[in-house]
């Protein structure tokens, strides 16, 4: 008998052990009794009805959510960010490839403020820095090229005693794998999706994507299965699609897809999407008919992060101060001077 004849034979000789991949009957029952007695964590959600039906942070589960170059996705998903990390303490890890870091926190105080931030910043510089603090705090960027090295500064940060929430990598087609580098880009790709779904089992997992060249060029509003590729929408437990028309300040939010109807949100229809209306400043929400304004600073004053003292229904963002009176002598100097108007 030759060599390989023999390493064949002791290979026969050993048994297949199947019990090692029973699941165990007592892990089983327990979690079982924690899906019916509620003690097992569910979504996070903001305090407003109409979103919290539909869209949740789901505690270590992959969020994929699609939307054509250009029409919001990463901006409304930064405010749903903002709006549960306000209202529940959570703390986010970015990982922006398309958009400049500095702009984007500016974006994120100024939906805070409600204005400008410069405005608080001049005129009640306390606020401002209680602010700035609790942001750096909860929302951490980073700068990687490949979703590995993400995974590996959020295992960092969280092993130097930080606590991580979620982990936004945007867009996911922009970052090299970092896991698999085979030169087949569906290997990788399925290799690449794997290894953060097992990550999840650290904090939750956001991706954007951009949808198909056929999807971007498409008139029609686009869903989770117009994903480039279609790899995070197999292995993600929560997919939903942001459009928005040219030159319209109203996001549809369309969820496709929920895994795990325990831990929250809910599929739409496709004729009735959540919509968010934003402008500069001010985000409202409108759903199966209700309407909710202004829902930022409605979870500012209920949720209260800050510790302010609020006046009247509104934040005490600003300090009110008497403008001073002139007289178009003090403005513009002596009698003989010509006064512009």
């Amino acid at each position: 008998m030759g060599l390989l004849d023999k390493e064949f034979a002791e290979e026969l000789k050993e048994e297949f052990d199947y019990k090692k991949h029973l699941v165990n009957k007592h892990q089983l029952n327990e979690k079982a009794k924690g899906y019916r007695d509620k003690t097992i964590a569910r979504g996070y959600k903001t305090g407003i009805r109409i979103i919290d039906d539909v869209i949740v942070m789901k505690p270590k589960e992959m969020h994929a959510c699609t939307g054509k170059k250009g029409r919001g996705k990463t901006t409304i998903q930064e405010i749903f960010f903002l709006i549960w990390a306000m209202a529940n303490n959570l703390h986010c890890v970015l990982a922006l490839q398309e958009n400049e870091e500095a702009l984007e926190k500016n974006n994120f105080l100024g939906y805070i403020f409600g204005c400008n931030p410069i405005e608080v910043e001049n005129y009640n510089p306390e606020l401002f820095n209680k602010v700035n603090k609790w942001f750096d705090e909860h929302f951490i960027f980073i700068n990687v090229e490949t979703m590995k090295e993400a995974v590996q500064v959020v295992e960092g940060i969280v092993k130097n005693d930080h606590k991580v929430d979620l982990l936004f990598c945007d867009p996911v087609n922009s970052f090299e794998s970092g896991y698999s580098d085979t030169g087949n880009s569906h290997k990788d790709d399925k290799i690449t999706v794997m290894k953060m779904l097992q990550f999840t089992k650290t904090c939750s997992v956001f991706v954007s994507q951009h949808p198909t060249m056929s999807g971007q060029r498409s008139v029609e509003d686009i869903n989770s299965y117009s994903a480039e590729g279609g790899y995070y929408l197999n292995k993600s437990h929560f997919t939903w699609a942001i459009n928005r028309d040219n030159g319209s300040n109203i996001n549809r939010i369309s969820v496709d897809n929920v895994r795990n109807k325990y831990t929250g949100g809910d599929v739409t229809h496709k004729d009735f999407p959540l919509e968010i209306v934003w402008d500069r400043y001010k985000i409202d929400a409108v759903y199966d008919g209700v309407i909710e304004e202004n829902i930022i600073q409605q979870i500012r004053k209920r949720v209260n992060p800050f510790k302010e003292v609020f006046t009247e229904n509104l934040p005490n963002v600003i300090e009110q101060k008497e403008l001073p009176k002139v007289t178009p002598k003090d403005a513009f100097g002596e009698p003989d001077n010509e006064v512009p108007f």
